[in-house]
């Protein structure tokens, strides 16, 4: 009994120590302004950008593939 009022005790003296951290929140407009911009086009963006990764890497092992066979083949 005097473990859980001492522990008690000790937590209400560490919170009452600690400052209140406030959730920053962003401002309408400017969550308005983001969700504008990145709709559509930040997505096709990258998946542009991942398909010219794909096809130029896909390319490079195919060539990487050829040469390989053609080595064993002599």
């Amino acid at each position: 009994m005097q473990v859980t009022a001492a522990l008690s005790e000790v937590k209400r003296l560490h919170e009452a120590g600690q400052p209140k951290i406030e959730v920053p929140v962003v401002p309408e407009a400017v969550d308005k302004a983001v969700k504008q911009q990145t709709d559509g086009w930040g997505w096709s963006g990258i998946g542009i950008a991942g398909g010219l990764v794909a096809l130029v890497v896909g390319l490079w092992i195919i060539r990487r593939v050829k040469a390989i066979r053609a080595e064993a083949a002599t």
